[in-house]
């Protein structure tokens, strides 16, 4: 591996590494994205530590984008359930 790649690779965590909600965020690329982005996120799915902190940091306009759609239906269902009735 390249000293770049390396210190890339070293120099920052994305922030959906560690979340709790980065399965649903690639399950939410796989079912509503274009070909690629469904690509991304199979890619992911199957990449280690290393190519997966590549491709977040790489790609990150499209998981930032999936990250807000998974947040926005987190705290939809979050209220509706905190009803009672729904």
């Amino acid at each position: 591996m390249s000293e770049f790649a390396d210190t890339y690779i070293q120099g920052g965590e994305h922030p959906l590494e560690k979340s709790k909600l980065l399965p649903d965020v690639l399950d939410r690329m796989a079912k509503e994205g274009g070909s690629f982005v469904r690509c991304l996120s199979l890619a992911c799915h199957h990449a280690d530590a290393v190519n997966r902190r590549l491709l977040l940091n790489t790609f990150h306009h499209y998981f930032s984008e999936y990250y807000q759609r998974v947040l926005i239906d987190t705290k939809g269902k979050g209220t509706k359930k905190k009803g009672g009735n729904g």
